[in-house]
Parts: C-alpha cells; sequence; structure tokens
C-alpha cells in the first residue's frame, strides 16, 4: 500500500513536471541554429561584453560592445567596437535602440574617440556630473 501510494505520487509529480515544461517549451520564443530564445543578441554580425543592466523609468537599458563591420572572412579587419543599447521590459524580450556611442566620431568637445571599449553605464540620480538628474553616464576607457 505504501508503495503504491509512493508510485501513484511520484508518476504524478513527473506527469506535472513533464506538463509544466512543455507548456514552457511552446511559450518560449524559438531558439534557431544560430540563435537562442532568451539571450539578448544582435540582427547582424557579433557582440560582446554586456553591461551591467539598470532599470530607468519604465524599462530595463542595457548596452554591449558591437562590431557593424566585423567581416567573419577575416575577423582581424573588423572595425572596432562601439557601444549599442537595447532595452526591455520583462528581461526577455528585448528591443535594439540602435548604436548608443558611436566609434571614430567625435564628442561634443569636437574631441575624436576612436574605437569605444569596456566600460560601465550609471544613473546619475543627483546630477553630480551636470547632465541633469537620472542622466544616463557611460563611462568608457
Amino acid at each position: 500500500m505504501i508503495f503504491t501510494l509512493f508510485l501513484r505520487r511520484e508518476l504524478g509529480l513527473r506527469f506535472l513536471s513533464a506538463v509544466t515544461f512543455y507548456l514552457f517549451a511552446i511559450s518560449c520564443t524559438t531558439a534557431t541554429d544560430a540563435r537562442p530564445s532568451y539571450h539578448v543578441t544582435p540582427k547582424l554580425n557579433w557582440m560582446n561584453d554586456p553591461q551591467r543592466p539598470f532599470f530607468l523609468g519604465e524599462e530595463w537599458h542595457m548596452y554591449y560592445l558591437y562590431n557593424a563591420d566585423f567581416n567573419e572572412a577575416n575577423p582581424n579587419a573588423g572595425g572596432g567596437t562601439e557601444w549599442y543599447h537595447v532595452t526591455s521590459t520583462d528581461l526577455v524580450h528585448w528591443a535594439r535602440r540602435g548604436v548608443a556611442i558611436e566609434k571614430y566620431k567625435p564628442n561634443q568637445n569636437g574631441i575624436y574617440l576612436g574605437d569605444i571599449e569596456t566600460g560601465s553605464a550609471v544613473i546619475d540620480t543627483y546630477n553630480t556630473a551636470g547632465f541633469g538628474l537620472n542622466a544616463v553616464i557611460a563611462l568608457v576607457t
């Protein structure tokens, strides 16, 4: 009798687990051979070094290094990286917002930035840098 109760409970749990997994699997965005379901990926070329996501306004913001000039046939000929911006309300579905910090462009003082590398983005909640309350400040190398 105890074995029968145990077996019924065990089979019930396995069935519930299988149903839960199935419902989860059909609700996921379908992955392809080259694209995962949940991870942020660029439409073309490659990305690396995602920065820490932060919540501002009604959505999450994240930046990552992106190389729009990457040439798969000649990886060493890539033209450097810039910061790309994506946003999300649920950390699963991401909207592409475009390049946030362009490479080889002058800043507002006319100084050319060159290749944009890693760094951090922070929210200036006290206007310490003078760009306004809650301005996003990027510290890059």
